[in-house]
């Protein structure tokens, strides 16, 4: 029987950076529409998952606390990531990353005073 573990580990760590990303909840087809390719077991190529894969994937993170299913809008579930302790180091460093260094902000005044009249 082949191992399937290193294919669905590769599918929900996927999925809950796609949820962590998002600024609201993401729907299961809107997961499916971003997945990546994954190995298939006998295939020498990786195929897009199937909307139960994902689904799948979901539940085993909702289960370990890390997403959160969110009101349903018709038959179409939605989803979002759970808080976590990494919450707050993660906005830092994305706060950090986003930050305008020093020398592009130099070279921004820079240029505003070259076009100045």
């Amino acid at each position: 029987m082949p191992n399937l573990a290193p294919a669905s580990s590769m599918l929900r760590d996927d999925l809950l950076a796609q949820l962590r990303s998002a600024p609201r909840p993401l729907s299961t087809a809107q997961l499916l529409a971003h997945a990546p390719d994954v190995p298939v077991s006998g295939a020498r190529q990786r195929f897009a998952p199937l909307r139960e894969q994902i689904y799948r994937a979901l539940c085993a993170l909702e289960r370990g606390g890390l997403v959160t299913r969110v009101d349903a809008e018709g038959r179409s579930l939605h989803w979002t990531a759970s808080p976590t302790a990494a919450d707050g180091e993660i906005a830092a460093l994305e706060a950090a990353f986003h930050a305008p260094s020093p020398h592009r902000r130099d070279a921004a005044r820079a240029e505003l005073r070259r076009n100045l009249p």
